[in-house]
Parts: structure tokens; C-alpha cells; sequence
């Protein structure tokens, strides 16, 4: 068979180091700095007991939903909505800019889902994005604006509001106000205020203090800012319908790709093929390394050709091996044609290298971990 042409592309990979937002002090608020006794402004005191009551109960919930908004009029689509376990389950959104960043995290890994603009983003070429394309993709959590695993913990956001209360005991009293038609007490904090329902049992229903707030797309607290964060406790219809949503979204990582392992094609596609059998075998040899901070892993390397060749039907193939850290591995597959007697015959094979996130058996772990942690919270909320 006369000429052969090879073209590869690899895929391109980016890690960086994790950044956690860790919890403040717990202190507890005792009527806000008032007097207990009898001559204690009863407003002050119903106010500071219904904030600490709900600040404990916020770091006691088995899952929370959270909706992070800005009314900032320079970025009026920005919005984050969120739900959270005890145990670090994240399912949700980032919309930023008109751009939604789908988001799940369990087990410690964290998967988003996006358009192709925001891989381009991050560095990755058209071709790569191309692919990542609306499909999970796990990243490092910088990737986000923030941890969500960390930031967003009930327990963290509940002991950061504890002690905000605990900082503001000499500052304003409560006012009695409302939130979405339900009466609420505004109470001070350190740096802003804390929204709590007057009914039992009390409930932290939106944090105003940016000095609480996560760090959306990497700012730093601002007392000038109007982002706002709402909160709200998942009962056992909300868990259940979590639940739902999370194990059909785990379900669907079965060929998620991952940016965490560097994946590097050594030298040119290996192209080879037999007039006789009508068949080409094409191959790559393909090493795998990780940036500093990330944890080096065996990596499901998967190897993507496509032939093409005038007069004969396109044909496609691929191959997955699973590489171990700063290893190497060949990668062939191949594809066969029923050629016509004394006809040439130009095959051109167009083939990518990308890293898989996840084989059946770790699917399968992922599966059950998601299964635990559901378990769990549906138990606490009993």
C-alpha cells in the first residue's frame, strides 16, 4: 500500500494546587453582649438566642442548600446555587457571566460540566475543548472560584457564623424585620448581618457579612459588597430528591474525562498497515505525569484514531490502558477494509490521547460512597 500520512493530537491537562477556606472559632453569643437579667431588652435577648440556636443547628445539618446571588449591577447573571452534606457531597451550579458550570463533588473528587469557552479559559486548545464539551470532566477544585467541598461544609459555615456572633456582642441590637414575607431577626455580626427566623425552630435563612462569604471568582471580602447568601436546611423530601439528582449524575461520569494526570504522546502516530488484509494498525506511545500537589494515580489513558481515506468508508478505533504515575505504555488499534484488486490506497489516521477519570470497578467505589454518605444523612434527619 503506497503513502501513509499521521497526524496526533494529545490532550491537554492542567493541576494546581487545592485551596481551602477553613472554619473560624466557635464562640458562642450570650443575648448579644446584653444583660440576661430581667432588665435585659427582651429583643435583644429573643434575638441573640434565636441566632445562636440557629447557628448550631446550621453546623448540626445533615445537608444544606445554598444560593449565592449579587445584585452588583456591573455582573447581574452571576449566581451560585449549591446543595451540600455533612459528609461533602456538592451538586449544582455556578452561572457567572451567562456561563453555567455544572458541579458535583464526592469522595473527594470533584467533576464539573461546561462549554467550551470556559476550557479555552483555563488554557486547553479548541480541539481538546471541543471535547470536554459538555461532558463531566474532573478538575482540581481551583478550577472553581472556590471550594465547595470546604467553603460550603454545614458545620464550617455554621461555626464561621458562631463566631461572627461571638465577635459582634457589643455591637447594635436585632431589629425584627422579614424575609420573603417571613418574619426573621436581622442580627449583627462582625461584619454584616445574619438573617434567622423569629419561629422555632430557628433557622439561619441568609448571611449578609461578607467576611463570610465564600470567594466567589476570587475576590476578596468587600464591607461594600451586595452579594448575599441564602440558606436553607434540606428536609427528607429535599435529601431524597438530592439524591436523585446526584446518583443519575454519578451514573453519567461512566466515560468522564479528567485534566489531572499530564498525558504526553512520545514522538509521531505509529501507522501500519497490510494491502493484503486490508487492514492498518495505528499506535502511540503515551507517558503519564502529574503537576506538583496533585497526587500521582494510574492513569486510564485512551487512545481515539479515526481513518479516512478517498474511496473507502471512514473507520474508527480505540484503545484504554491504564498507565502507571511517570510510566510508559503503547496504545494501538486498528481497523480493516475490503480493498478492490490493484487500486491505491492513501490511509490517513487522525488520532487524540485523553485521560479517563474512572474504570467500572472505581465507578462502582464512587457509586457506593455516594450510597454511604445519603444513608448517613437520611438516618440524622430520621
Amino acid at each position: 500500500m503506497a503513502g501513509s500520512s499521521t497526524r496526533v493530537r494529545s490532550a491537554w491537562a492542567l493541576a494546581a494546587a487545592v485551596v481551602l477556606a477553613g472554619a473560624t472559632g466557635c464562640g458562642i453569643l450570650d443575648g448579644l453582649g446584653g444583660d440576661s437579667g430581667p432588665t435585659a431588652d427582651p429583643l435583644r435577648v429573643a434575638g441573640g438566642q434565636a441566632a445562636n440556636e440557629a447557628a448550631a443547628g446550621l453546623a448540626g445539618a445533615p445537608a444544606v442548600s445554598y444560593t449565592w446571588s449579587s445584585d452588583d449591577s456591573e455582573e447581574p447573571e452571576d449566581r451560585i446555587e449549591l446543595q451540600v452534606t455533612q459528609g461533602g457531597v456538592v451538586y449544582g451550579a455556578f452561572d457567572q457571566g451567562g456561563r453555567e458550570i455544572r458541579v458535583l463533588s464526592a469522595a473527594d473528587q470533584t467533576y464539573v460540566r461546561s462549554d467550551a469557552e470556559f476550557w479555552t479559559g483555563h488554557g486547553a486548545a479548541e480541539d481538546v475543548a471541543s471535547r470536554y464539551e459538555d461532558r463531566w470532566v474532573r478538575v482540581t477544585p481551583d478550577y472553581l472560584s472556590f471550594d465547595p467541598r470546604e467553603a460550603l461544609l454545614p458545620e464550617t459555615v455554621g461555626a464561621q457564623v458562631q463566631g461572627a456572633l461571638a465577635d459582634s456582642a457589643a455591637t447594635s441590637a436585632p431589629e425584627l424585620t422579614s424575609l420573603n414575607e417571613v418574619p426573621v431577626f436581622q442580627v449583627p455580626t462582625s461584619g454584616g448581618f445574619v438573617f434567622v427566623t423569629e419561629a422555632e425552630p430557628h433557622q439561619v435563612v441568609r448571611v449578609d457579612d461578607p467576611t463570610l462569604l465564600p470567594p466567589v471568582a476570587g475576590a476578596e471580602a468587600d464591607p461594600a459588597s451586595p452579594a448575599v447568601l441564602d440558606v436553607q436546611p434540606l428536609d427528607a423530601q429535599g435529601v431524597a430528591a438530592l439524591r436523585e439528582e446526584v446518583v443519575g449524575a454519578v451514573g453519567s461520569l461512566d466515560g468522564a474525562y479528567s485534566v489531572l494526570p499530564r498525558l504526553t504522546v512520545e514522538g509521531d502516530l505509529d501507522l501500519n498497515c497490510d494491502s493484503e488484509s486490508g487492514s492498518c494498525e495505528a499506535a502511540a506511545e503515551v507517558s503519564s505525569s502529574f503537576a506538583a500537589g496533585v497526587e500521582p494515580t494510574p492513569v486510564h489513558a485512551r487512545l481515539q484514531v479515526q481513518f479516512t481515506a478517498e474511496g473507502l468508508d471512514d473507520r474508527d478505533c480505540n484503545d484504554t490502558r491504564t498507565i502507571e504515575p511517570d510510566a510508559t505504555a503503547t496504545l494501538s488499534c486498528s481497523a480493516e477494509w475490503e480493498l478492490t484488486p490493484g487500486v491505491e490506497y492513501q490511509i490517513q489516521a487522525d488520532a487524540y490521547v485523553v485521560a479517563r477519570a474512572l474504570n467500572g470497578e472505581e465507578l462502582d467505589e464512587l457509586q457506593g460512597a455516594v450510597g454511604e454518605e445519603f444513608d448517613a444523612v437520611e438516618q440524622a434527619l430520621g
